[in-house]
């Protein structure tokens, strides 16, 4: 594949931003997802919490939460996303704008930070809220909220890892079957192969080892994240570098 030239990565930045926020706005789609995805996430949890008396249980809630929140978010964000791209693709929606004064690293980019926002706003944000909210109510204990706002932060970082993953894969397939697939087997692959990971040491340089840190920060124990952030902080900027690269690149 040759780079097709591009212009500066800043062109038409603001142009695109805009034309992705307000497809989100104006049809509501943010609105709708966010509901969708909070009552079907909070009617798992309830329902599980509930017949188990965890009042009896100090934290009981808190750390049920934190073991759900990695179940859910892979799977929320690949079916938020898997479209994106894909759907660009197949309208010619892509190659129009391509060929607009927009740079095509500009185009991706406006991809990622609108969606990050969005995606990290349904999946995280709004559950963590929620949460905070309806545990109180519920259980007999919170965490402090310095505690709860870091998990958050790793639980953000878990979700961009799956983001960037699955955008990036958008921009180098050409049908959502590999799109949706790959990364739950990646997040299956974790799940299924953790004991020979970790006898491995092979856990921390993958998101799955920023659960662990979000059941210990949560019980009051302290956790060795720096390796793990950084890994999975890497992980993602590698998705990003390589769909800018795939989209420069890309033939119409």
């Amino acid at each position: 594949m040759e780079k097709i030239n591009d212009r500066s990565i800043l062109s038409g930045l603001g142009n695109l931003i805009s034309m992705e926020t307000g497809r989100l706005i104006k049809t509501h789609q943010w609105l709708t997802t966010s509901m969708i995805y909070l009552f079907t996430f909070q009617f798992f949890s309830l329902s599980s919490i509930l017949p188990n008396n965890y009042k009896v249980y100090s934290w009981y809630g808190i750390n049920h939460f934190s073991n759900l929140v990695p179940i859910f978010l892979p799977i929320a964000v690949v079916v938020l996303l898997q479209n994106e791209v894909i759907k660009e693709k197949e309208l010619g929606t892509m190659a129009w704008v391509l060929t607009s004064p927009v740079s095509r690293s500009t185009f991706i980019v406006a991809k990622y930070l609108v969606n990050i926002l969005w995606a990290l706003t349904v999946t995280v944000v709004i559950e963590f809220a929620s949460c905070w909210i309806i545990f109180p109510i519920l259980s007999q204990s919170l965490p402090p909220l310095e505690a709860y706002l870091a998990t958050m932060g790793v639980n953000m970082l878990f979700a961009l890892f799956y983001i960037t993953l699955t955008i990036m894969l958008g921009c180098f397939l050409k049908s959502r079957g590999p799109v949706i697939g790959l990364p739950l087997i990646a997040w299956i692959a974790q799940l299924w192969f953790e004991g020979e990971l970790r006898n491995r040491g092979l856990v921390k340089y993958l998101p799955i080892s920023l659960n662990d840190i979000t059941r210990a920060w949560l019980s009051y124990n302290k956790a060795d994240f720096l390796i793990p952030v950084l890994a999975v902080s890497a992980w993602c900027i590698i998705f990003v570098a390589a769909s800018i690269w795939r989209v420069r690149r890309e033939q119409f």
